[in-house]
């Protein structure tokens, strides 16, 4: 269930235009109508089930015996199967590993160590604004931002609901390419990233790629760009920045403020 409606929550009016207002309209009246007259609902084809009504849902999320999160919360095929704890960190993972990580993860975030972030964050911030204030006013993305672009091994729909969850859709003005439908080989072969670099008339020697993962990685070098080996999310494991370094990562972070170091949009060392 989680999967099924977490990738349909509601994009805002002013990134999707009205038809996308109608599509998630119809969403939620089936939402409703799942809820009147299908509360488990079985979907064959995409092989899942989803629970629609609240009491349901929260009795599931309390029982992990019988609804396991160890295949993955997501229908997404490169989030799900017996190893999704790869990618989803602690989202896929049952009691008690669930707990044991997912405390791990937040002494990174005490408010200690957040308030600690804060000179770099400043700077970083300063860094960016300086050349943009004789202007009197601008676009925080398009007038910051280096170009961009996603290159991804997912299915377009699920790549948008990623970004609609942090209003980032309007972010890439169209620029989002799929391994699943712009070439005919995934990662770790460089096509989506060529195909990418082309599309953004960019020459691959002069791209920048940010990938935390290990094909990722290889893909951008096999492409010949520079690639950043990204270490920041809670999914990252022991040993992964020398995995990343073995695929070829040019550099290797643990923060995005690195990343604009790297990239020449924030302060050096």
């Amino acid at each position: 269930m989680g999967a099924a409606l977490h990738r349909q929550r509601p994009f805002h009016a002013e990134y999707v235009g009205q038809a996308k207002i109608r599509e998630q309209l119809e969403i939620f009246i089936g939402a409703a109508r799942m809820r009147d007259e299908a509360p488990v609902y079985r979907n064959d084809e995409r092989n899942f089930w989803a629970l629609s009504r609240y009491d349901d849902v929260m009795a599931g999320f309390r029982d992990s015996e019988r609804f396991s999160n160890a295949q993955g919360v997501s229908i997404d095929p490169a989030a799900s199967g017996p190893n999704a704890h790869r990618t989803m960190s602690f989202l896929a993972m049952d009691p008690p590993e669930h707990g044991r990580m997912r405390g791990l993860v937040s002494r990174g975030f005490t408010p200690r160590r957040v308030a600690a972030m804060e000179d770099n964050i400043r700077a970083l911030t300063v860094g960016h604004l300086e050349s943009c204030l004789d202007a009197g006013s601008f676009d925080f993305v398009t007038d910051l931002a280096l170009p961009h672009c996603i290159a991804s091994s997912s299915e377009p729909p699920w790549i948008e609901a990623g970004l609609g969850q942090f209003d980032l859709i309007g972010t890439f003005n169209g620029a989002i390419y799929s391994a699943a439908v712009h070439v005919s080989r995934g990662k770790p072969h460089p096509d989506i990233y060529l195909h990418a670099a082309a599309a953004m008339g960019a020459r691959p020697d002069k791209a920048l790629v940010i990938e935390d993962t290990v094909t990722g990685v290889r893909a951008g070098v096999a492409a010949g760009t520079t690639v950043i080996g990204l270490c920041a999310g809670g999914h990252i494991r022991p040993g992964h920045a020398k995995r990343l370094l073995d695929a070829g990562a040019h550099h290797i972070v643990d923060t995005y403020a690195e990343v604009a170091r790297i990239a020449g949009h924030g302060p050096t060392a």
